[in-house]
């Protein structure tokens, strides 16, 4: 009886620890699984502006001046030539409807960014909610780390509201790519400002913002037109895909800070 009673309070005690143990474990979240899954795409659209930057550096050192702004644009044409569009010019045409309304010389910018590039993306105006979310967070009064926050949660926004996987898919690349351009352009605008004009000045948190929406809606239209320049089982289609949104977005990011900059 007394060595039944033994393995009976070995067994419990096992379960016990067991169950402990489990409670222990953290638990992956759905957000957890969201930022997984798609922070290469922010983490790689921040490597490519820092290599277009370093070919700036280098035009620089060679020229022993400043770069004017035709021969940035020539370098950064010639720089993301690999990426292989049918519409050449999306970057231009997303920078194009904000500089020509004067937009980033405001304070609080990025809700007007929003309405400007809803009126033309259509992909923008058929999701208001998730890019008004989006604006009011970069507008809000907060530090950049407090943004970076509250932007991961438009993941688990995205991921109820979105249906259609193509949208999500380019939505979500958005998302991981306005993330890691806030925290790029808070670390580099300065040295992008001394390759470009010899000066320096610290930009300022709304045009952060600006310059992450900018970058974030690159990396959508970019993330839609590789997906219907593809089809379902084609070799490499995801590597296409994703080059082609990271390179939307750092191209758009690049023709947009070389607007803000020399002109």
């Amino acid at each position: 009886m007394k060595k039944v009673t033994f393995i009976i309070i070995i067994v419990l005690l096992f379960a016990l620890l067991t169950s402990c143990g489990e409670n222990i474990t953290p638990q992956t979240t759905r957000l957890d699984e969201l930022k997984q899954q798609y922070d290469a795409i922010g983490v790689r659209h921040n490597e490519a502006l820092e290599e277009i930057h370093q070919s700036y550096v280098a035009q620089r050192a060679v020229n022993n001046e400043s770069l004017n702004y035709s021969t940035c644009i020539a370098i950064a044409e010639e720089h993301f030539d690999f990426v292989n569009v049918q519409n050449k010019y999306i970057a231009r045409e997303i920078t194009s409807l904000i500089s020509n309304d004067r937009l980033f010389g405001k304070s609080s910018i990025n809700a007007e960014i929003v309405d400007v590039l809803a009126d033309s993306l259509e992909i923008m105006a058929k999701y208001p909610q998730i890019f008004d979310s989006v604006s009011v967070i970069l507008d809000a009064p907060i530090t950049i780390e407090e943004k970076i926050q509250k932007l991961e949660n438009i993941y688990l926004l995205a991921d109820e509201q979105i249906d259609n996987e193509d949208d999500k898919e380019s939505i979500m690349n958005g998302i991981s790519t306005t993330i890691h351009s806030m925290t790029y352009w808070n670390d580099n605008m300065d040295d992008w400002q001394q390759t470009l004009t010899g000066s320096m000045s610290k930009p300022t948190i709304g045009l952060l913002g600006a310059l992450g929406i900018v970058d974030g809606v690159g990396a959508v239209i970019g993330t839609l037109e590789g997906i219907r320049d593809t089809y379902k089982g084609q070799d490499g289609r995801g590597t296409i895909i994703l080059g082609r949104a990271i390179g939307e977005a750092a191209k758009t990011s690049t023709y947009a800070v070389l607007a803000i900059i020399m002109l």
